[in-house]
């Protein structure tokens, strides 16, 4: 007997390199597709992750609002998309997802089941986008928190029901960190630093260069910058005011950072606030050390066993921290192969991928749907 798949389709704003994004292209990759025929759509703008998703045994929905005219006009093609196509499950994510998945629903003739992941801690985000952020999640038929922190959060801003809320810890792909050879960890006289991540506020860029600052006559660390965004200019011209500037790369975008990770000694973290960070997962199943913020590890990182944990814009714990490791560079790979060891016990993204399936299958089941 020939099953019909049922059809799955995820939103995101735009194919930007992000958490995100970087999360619902495992779940392109990796979801069965023997059950699930695999839609991703961008509710907003196209971006640089795209070529990745196209790689992909997947359908693609790619709006933009520089192309097409603005949001409205983004969101009435994507509208007509979804009544030719038939999506069984729509499965948003982050704020822009969300409210185009909600209003689909509401416009929509037919019932369709509802899943929204929540990324992120948002306190930082506007009341207004909080307020309207509780009043459509109201219709979800299940969020998923990818932390434990994100579940609080959820409950205390959202007042989202118990019986709708399932924490399901992101994961990655752990066969591509595990590769990364260990032989030039901590070799070098150098300190090789990096920190990856959207050049934004929430990042904390920062309180990393303050804090190398206070180092900047010590003539024993490189940073590796990764990621691009709108504080890119601020933090250069704040990085030549520290007189830090010449100790520092700038990367850009890099749609595979593992690659980079056999140069790399210390990946340091200082989020204000975070989720479950993909970059700390990564960075810690690849062997490196980790200097993170408690936002940032605080799930993640057992503190002085598996990494470091930092004050969020501790400027000055985050120096001490460099200091240290540079001065107890045996103390720094000790702690990067125990990151190692409990990141393939606990990080694989086929873990996160089975549990999704499961909210799939439990909410397809439970109810036939109009043709």
């Amino acid at each position: 007997m020939i099953v019909k798949k049922k059809k799955i389709l995820h939103i995101i704003p735009a194919f930007n390199v992000g958490g995100a994004e970087r999360v619902v292209w495992h779940y392109a990759r990796f979801l069965d597709k023997e059950k699930y025929e695999i839609i991703v759509a961008s509710s907003v703008e196209d971006g640089c992750l795209r070529p990745q998703f196209e790689s992909l045994d997947i359908n693609l929905f790619v709006g933009s609002r520089s192309r097409q005219g603005g949001r409205w006009a983004v969101f009435k093609s994507l509208k007509k998309y979804v009544e030719e196509f038939k999506p069984d499950l729509i499965h948003s994510h982050l704020f822009g997802g969300d409210l185009v998945a909600y209003l689909l629903l509401f416009f929509s003739k037919r019932k369709i089941k509802w899943v929204s992941t929540q990324h992120n801690v948002e306190w930082q985000t506007s009341f207004l986008r909080r307020f309207i952020w509780k009043y459509i999640l109201r219709s979800a038929d299940k969020i998923i928190a990818v932390s434990d922190g994100v579940g609080v959060y959820c409950r205390a801003n959202f007042n989202i029901k118990e019986n709708k809320i399932k924490m399901i810890r992101n994961g990655i792909d752990l066969e591509k960190c595990l590769a990364v050879p260990t032989e030039c960890f901590f070799q070098d006289k150098a300190l090789r630093l990096a920190i990856v991540g959207r050049l934004e506020q929430q990042k904390g860029h920062i309180y990393l260069f303050r804090a190398l600052s206070t180092l900047k006559n010590m003539d024993w660390w490189r940073l590796e910058i990764f990621g691009d965004g709108s504080l890119r200019d601020k933090l250069k011209i704040e990085a030549k005011k520290l007189g830090i500037e010449n100790r520092i790369a700038w990367h850009g975008n890099i749609d595979d950072i593992t690659r980079f990770y056999e140069w790399i000694d210390v990946v340091i973290q200082p989020s204000l606030w975070e989720g479950l960070s993909l970059a700390v997962m990564e960075a810690m199943a690849s062997g490196r050390c980790v200097v993170a913020s408690v936002p940032a590890g605080e799930e993640l990182i057992k503190p002085d066993e598996t990494g470091i944990l930092v004050k969020a814009g501790s400027a000055v714990q985050i120096a001490d921290a460099v200091r240290f490791l540079f001065l107890r560079k045996d103390e720094g790979k000790r702690m990067g192969e125990k990151a190692r060891e409990y990141a393939r016990g606990n990080f694989d993204i086929k873990k996160n991928i089975r549990e999704i399936e499961r909210i799939y299958d439990d909410l397809l089941s439970k109810k036939e749907y109009d043709i």
